[in-house]
């Protein structure tokens, strides 16, 4: 399973180090997908349901833990190419976010919330 953690501000290189500790601790079965500024992707082989539940528990740093189906590019059209790809089916009533991380995306995120939710 691949889960992307929205980490703190609040230092450069601690929030994503709480996380690869507390995974490690865990004995969980990973490895990091991609380090970014802001967002730590990890996939986590084994166990992912159990562990990521154990992380929201444990992670002081760390503001949102997401269940990832697509890495998208940096345009709106790449994100709805990824989307349609993802064959993620939605059963029932739903919302849709879009988030940025950081500035460095000029995405529209309430134009794209409506294309995909639309």
């Amino acid at each position: 399973m691949l889960i992307a953690f929205e980490l703190s501000g609040e230092h450069s290189t601690l929030p994503g180090s709480e996380v690869l500790a507390c995974l490690e601790s865990e004995c969980a079965d990973f490895s990091v997908v991609l380090r970014l500024d802001g967002c730590l992707m990890i996939e986590i082989r084994k166990d992912a349901c159990r562990v990521a539940d154990i992380l929201t528990k444990k992670l002081s740093m760390t503001h949102y833990i997401t269940e990832v189906f697509g890495i998208g590019g940096a345009n709106e059209e790449d994100v709805l190419d990824t989307v349609e790809k993802s064959g993620f089916e939605i059963k029932g009533t739903y919302s849709i976010r879009v988030k940025k991380i950081r500035e460095y995306s000029t995405i529209d995120t309430g134009l794209m919330e409506k294309r995909i939710g639309g």
